[in-house]
């Protein structure tokens, strides 16, 4: 299973770079004076790339397919146990075996252990999803430096261009006394300044695009083009808030939180069941104590809410929150069920 899903990624990158290579030269004249053809290389492709080349991708899949294996031998094996303590047994030596009833934590790892399993791949899978948005980022903020940069190259290219040809003329002048010795340097010292820029965008653009070539697996530093893919739009607070509501509800920390506390809300419920079904109405005694428990639980709204007041202006440009909380907060959930068996311990004792 592992060596097809890698195999897989690592052949739909392959097609993708195949297919670029086949348009690029399928239509282009051969011949000893051709010109090879440029590969336009679009955004979405590059993401696609990165995703199939991503060893943090490759090593969560493989995590997922571990986690699914333990969990599917974990509930066979609980099953087994469930169903040899249930079952009347013998032997010819007249040793018998009758049915029993699992204790209360055997009965608590019965329901409770596979739920918790199948939490622990769903934020695997979570994780591989915001990995996944982690590459587009890095993609896209990778191609529109490469966009940026190739038009400031442009730009001073077109300035140094001008500037020369003025440079040239104001010499030819000087000796006619239309223009100034001074002036002239200074519109040398000016063009000199302008190809010092141009060389350090050349140098900024080369390591844009070395970046994107680790990023999707291939050199792209020369033999490529790239688009200005982007879309141009205005941002009111509404906007800003919607981004907002966005970036909580799919922030791995906020999600592992969540699935933290629902888990322990769970795990609370299971353990009251058990012992509503052991003690009958007895269990009515410590409901008044129980209850409260629940509620200390966050439900997600409340979650959300205590996150939006947390946020704060990142310092990064281009990040529009940062989150920042205690993480003590996010343990309310494990306290509950630590409180939950206390209280249990000390009905149980008064019995």
């Amino acid at each position: 299973m592992r060596f097809h899903k890698k195999t897989h990624r690592r052949g739909i990158a392959a097609l993708l770079c195949a297919a670029m290579f086949i348009i690029q030269f399928s239509f282009w004249p051969m011949g000893a004076d051709c010109v090879y053809a440029v590969t336009r290389l679009k955004l979405s492709t590059a993401k696609s790339l990165a995703v199939a080349n991503s060893d943090k991708i490759e090593s969560l899949d493989i995590q997922i397919d571990a986690k699914k294996a333990a969990r599917t031998s974990a509930v066979r094996s609980l099953r087994e146990r469930e169903r040899t303590m249930g079952t009347f047994s013998w032997s010819p030596l007249l040793n018998f075996k009758f049915p029993t009833k699992p204790y209360e934590a055997e009965a608590f790892e019965f329901q409770f252990k596979p739920i918790q399993l199948d939490y622990n791949i769903t934020t695997l899978e979570h994780k591989m999803d915001d990995q996944k948005l982690t590459e587009y980022e890095s993609v896209s903020n990778t191609y529109i430096d490469i966009i940026s940069s190739t038009a400031e190259i442009t730009f001073l290219e077109e300035r140094i261009r001008t500037l020369s040809q003025m440079v040239l003329k104001n010499r030819a002048r000087v000796v006619s006394g239309l223009a100034t010795e001074e002036q002239v340097e200074q519109q040398q010292k000016s063009l000199d300044g302008l190809k010092k820029d141009l060389a350090k965008e050349k140098k900024k653009l080369l390591k844009a695009k070395k970046k994107m070539g680790k990023l999707v697996g291939f050199s792209v530093t020369s033999g490529y083009t790239f688009d200005e893919e982007f879309i141009s739009t205005n941002m009111d607070e509404n906007t800003v808030e919607s981004l907002q509501a966005y970036a909580v509800d799919h922030d791995q920390t906020v999600f592992e939180a969540r699935q933290e506390m629902e888990l322990a809300d769970m795990a609370l419920e299971i353990n009251y069941n058990l012992m509503a079904r052991k003690y009958g109405g007895k269990i009515k005694m410590i409901s008044g104590y129980v209850d409260p428990l629940w509620i200390s639980v966050p439900s997600k709204n409340l979650m959300t809410l205590f996150l939006k007041k947390s946020m704060s202006p990142g310092p990064e440009a281009g990040r529009l929150y940062s989150l920042n909380f205690p993480k003590n907060g996010l343990k309310v959930s494990l306290t509950v069920c630590v409180i939950f068996r206390m209280i249990l311990m000390s009905f149980i004792l008064r019995l």
